[in-house]
């Protein structure tokens, strides 16, 4: 897998999705994220559900909670 340009910034949402694209390829076990409304982690999980792997959304402020 090729690194990810992340160029000057202007398409720096389009090298997002690509890097999404390019980790669903690798084929994981499952895919976990922390969401909180960031539109490239809930496409990645949309994607990945799609695709039939196992996802799973967790509340980062649930995690915190735990770690007290």
């Amino acid at each position: 897998m090729q690194r990810t340009d992340w160029g000057n910034g202007s398409n720096r949402a389009a090298a997002i999705f690509k890097r999404n694209d390019d980790m669903l390829r690798l084929l994981p076990v499952a895919v976990v994220g922390y969401p909180q409304g960031n539109p490239a982690l809930e496409k990645l999980a949309a994607n990945a559900r799609a695709k039939g792997f196992k996802v799973s959304m967790r509340d980062i402020h649930e995690e915190m909670e735990g770690l007290a």
